[in-house]
């Protein structure tokens, strides 16, 4: 080990070998040590990893609790027996049950050379965290959103076709996690380390007399209060004028106005996804934001939240827009290649064709310079801030808010 960290070390690259690779902001990585994982207290971690992108855990692993193959098969060659096996076994899981309660919420990455059940008597996956592991010789996939298992690229030895596999994770990071639910008066640099962390852009160079977070229930809101005493709800560097002066009345009625956005908007954003998912189908881009799918670069389609009808378009901007009759319309002029994929996905399956229900029937592709569309998308980009337990549009919670208002 010491040997691999000093050639390692020498170009830039680290070990993971009992300890943890964390990397931040800016390409910063830091290591924390065994001696480390073992000292810190959760409070002391979580400070340290406060900021962080990405979490990596992991070493050998060992195979201490297999009773089949081990080290008397001879699998360490003559470097380790059984006895140190076992030992190296019961350090790496005892490693690990410290960092499972040091950060039980993180999306903790682990990389070991043996599976789980090779090192640890429970073999348990903790919820969140993604194993990565080869050893076997034989592949292995297990992802159900809860448990992600990734044994699925082991080469073994005489293989001549290599290839590098992936997997996604969110690389957000919450710099008010720790914080109690409650009403709290923070920094302008607060304000922006918090959405840096969720890969928010903002600018937010307001002047302002006070700035407050109410945390509730696993959402944020942010409220300015201006020299004049007027309280406004923060949308990134946007405000909007709040019609009481009182911080308390919003966070006591920060669940209602949440739960009567959230109900309509998230069967609005079921429909979208369900287009998103078509369009990728066909090798499209399926991007939502606001009220607007991305098929690529300037080719869109408009869902109307109020009827969920859907527009098919091309821009060059918010003025000069093509509308056209139907998708495959536009896909046959615009995106030849995405039309070919189309035709091939529905030769011989009539029921694969993708149906969409349009906004209104026009004939032929037309221009059309109303702006419309952009406004109904700013609103409904605010409301999807919710997705990332943002509340930053408020509405009067006496009165029901219903799909049509959405």
């Amino acid at each position: 080990v010491e040997k691999y960290n000093i050639v390692l070390n020498k170009y830039g690259m680290y070990l993971l070998q009992n300890n943890i690779i964390a990397t931040f902001d800016d390409d910063v990585i830091e290591q924390i040590s065994t001696s480390e994982i073992i000292n810190y207290s959760k409070q002391e971690i979580e400070q340290r990893l406060l900021r962080v992108r990405l979490i990596l855990f992991g070493g050998l692993g060992f195979s201490g609790c297999n009773e089949e193959f081990n080290a008397n098969r001879g699998i360490y060659r003559k470097t380790i027996d059984r006895k140190q096996e076992i030992e190296e076994s019961k350090i790496f899981a005892s490693l690990y049950d410290k960092v499972c309660s040091l950060l039980p919420d993180k999306k903790v990455i682990v990389f070991t050379h043996m599976p789980q059940k090779d090192w640890h008597t429970q073999n348990v996956p903790h919820n969140n965290f993604v194993y990565v592991n080869g050893h076997t010789h034989r592949n292995y996939f297990y992802d159900d959103g809860v448990y992600r298992i990734y044994s699925d690229n082991q080469i073994g030895y005489h293989q001549n076709n290599c290839c590098l596999k992936f997997f996604y994770l969110d690389d957000d990071y919450d710099i008010f996690a720790n914080y109690s639910d409650g009403i709290y008066e923070i920094t302008r640099e607060d304000y922006w380390n918090f959405n840096r962390g969720k890969n928010i852009g903002i600018t937010f160079n307001r002047k302002f007399h006070k700035l407050y977070m109410l945390k509730k229930n696993g959402y944020y809101m942010f409220i300015l209060e201006s020299a004049n005493s007027n309280l406004n709800i923060l949308n990134g560097g946007f405000m909007k004028r709040l019609p009481i002066a009182s911080v308390r009345y919003y966070y006591e009625q920060m669940d209602n106005v949440i739960s009567k956005i959230k109900t309509p908007l998230d069967k609005y954003s079921q429909a979208q996804k369900q287009i998103a998912d078509k369009i990728k189908t066909i090798g499209g881009c399926g991007k939502i934001h606001g009220a607007i799918i991305d098929i690529d670069f300037f080719n869109h389609i408009y869902v109307n939240p109020i009827d969920y009808t859907i527009t098919p378009y091309f821009a060059l901007d918010i003025q000069r827009k093509i509308v056209f009759p139907d998708v495959l319309t536009l896909l046959q002029q615009n995106c030849p290649s995405l039309y070919a994929n189309y035709l091939n996905v529905i030769q011989g399956d009539s029921k694969s064709q993708l149906t969409f229900t349009y906004a209104k029937s026009i004939k032929k592709a037309q221009t059309y310079l109303e702006t419309d569309i952009y406004n109904a998308s700013r609103e409904i980009k605010k409301m999807q801030k919710l997705q990332n337990n943002i509340l930053s549009v408020w509405l009067d919670t006496s009165l029901k808010l219903t799909d049509s208002d959405v």
